[in-house]
């Protein structure tokens, strides 16, 4: 994972369900704010969204896959709210062209199945990360925000 966003957006969340540690690192540029779906182009600009999400816990294959659901989610939300709009479609962006996530499950003891939003575990993934998402973004010197 690399980022071309300024280390100046970093923010990081950490919040514990009972001995589970999670751990949310954001950093956050919008200079190639797109919608899903735009017409594909090749950008020069610099800026990304990166989320690394890491938990104490062990997670299965099925709570990772989960996991990386939610923390999608949850940055299309935090944009979504900030109102950042895809300057190829004028549409609402829900991301950039180069956004990456990444998912580091721990050694235990405690162990999850399942990382959805029915589970604890995702919802304390979900809130934090859309918190860190905002935050992130609002740090940003580049973002084209069309209000806070």
């Amino acid at each position: 994972m690399m980022t071309a966003a300024s280390m100046n957006t970093f923010e990081i969340k950490k919040e514990f369900i009972d001995r589970t540690e999670i751990l949310i690192l954001v950093t956050a540029g919008l200079s190639n704010a797109r919608r899903v779906g735009d017409k594909a182009d090749y950008n020069n600009d610099a800026g990304t969204i990166n989320i690394i999400m890491y938990t104490s816990a062990i997670l299965t294959e099925a709570a990772m896959i989960e996991a990386v659901m939610i923390i999608t989610e949850a940055k299309t939300a935090a944009i979504e709210e900030l109102k950042i709009i895809s300057p190829i479609s004028g549409k609402l962006a829900t991301g950039t062209g180069t956004d990456s996530v990444a998912v580091i499950s721990g050694y235990g003891p405690e162990k999850y199945e399942f990382c959805g939003k029915h589970v604890l575990l995702g919802e304390i993934i979900g809130k934090n990360v859309l918190d860190a998402v905002k935050r992130s973004i609002k740090k940003s010197n580049k973002s084209k925000l069309n209000k806070y």
